[in-house]
Formats: structure tokens, C-alpha cells, sequence
């Protein structure tokens, strides 16, 4: 865990920093050390879980990933990715797109995979 405490113009900062899982440093400034300390915590905990998100995909919308991800499909057959596109646009973007990332959660994903079963026939 790495906090820096830092000073300037007389007023003490906490500066928290940690390593992702392909070794980039973040950083965020606190004025509590406890709060840098926890917050590092947290993060390291969720590196080493494997449930991190890097910040810049935290804040994209669900919409914008999907897309995302779905430009970097390659070697698949059409009629596959015709399936995805179908899947993107007429079940997860209608729905959950316009949720940022960090906004996702567990509840709301089974909410929505409730909502999917009853609206469709077996």
C-alpha cells in the first residue's frame, strides 16, 4: 500500500497509488490518510480479486463497450456476428446501455435477465 503525505501552501494532502494488473499506476489525492489508506486498499483488494475495472472503462456507457467490443470480433463467421448485433441491439442497448460501467451491478444484470425469461416464449 503506497500513501504519500504532501504539503503544499501549508495544507498536508494524502496521495494513494496503486498498480493495476498490467502494472499502470493510479493515483488519487485525499485530505485524510485514512482515507487514502482504504481507498488503496480497496483497489489492491480488487486487482488481486480480478473484479477491477480501469477507470476510463468505469465511465463508459454499456452502449459504447458493446461497440467497442464488438468492432474487435474478428475470424467469426457472419451469421454469428449478425447474432451478436441482433443481441447488442435489441436486448442489452434498449435496456442497460445507457448505464456507465461502475453503474452496473449484479442485482440490476439478473433484474434483467428476470425481464428477458418472462417476456420470452420457452
Amino acid at each position: 500500500m503506497a500513501v504519500q503525505r504532501r504539503e503544499r501552501a501549508g495544507k498536508v494532502r494524502w496521495v494513494g497509488r496503486y498498480r493495476d494488473a498490467v502494472g499502470k499506476e493510479h493515483s488519487k489525492t485525499f485530505d485524510r490518510e485514512k482515507a487514502a489508506k482504504t481507498w488503496v486498499a480497496d483497489r489492491e483488494k480488487e486487482v488481486r480479486d480480478g473484479t477491477w475495472v480501469s477507470p476510463d472503462v468505469a465511465s463508459m456507457t454499456l452502449s459504447t463497450w458493446c461497440e467497442t467490443w464488438y468492432a474487435g470480433r474478428t475470424g467469426i463467421a457472419p451469421a454469428t456476428l449478425e447474432q451478436y448485433r441482433t443481441i447488442i441491439d435489441t436486448d442489452i442497448v434498449p435496456a442497460l446501455g445507457q448505464i456507465p460501467i461502475r453503474a452496473l451491478t449484479t442485482s440490476r444484470c439478473r433484474q434483467w435477465v428476470r425481464d428477458l425469461t418472462e417476456t420470452r416464449p420457452c
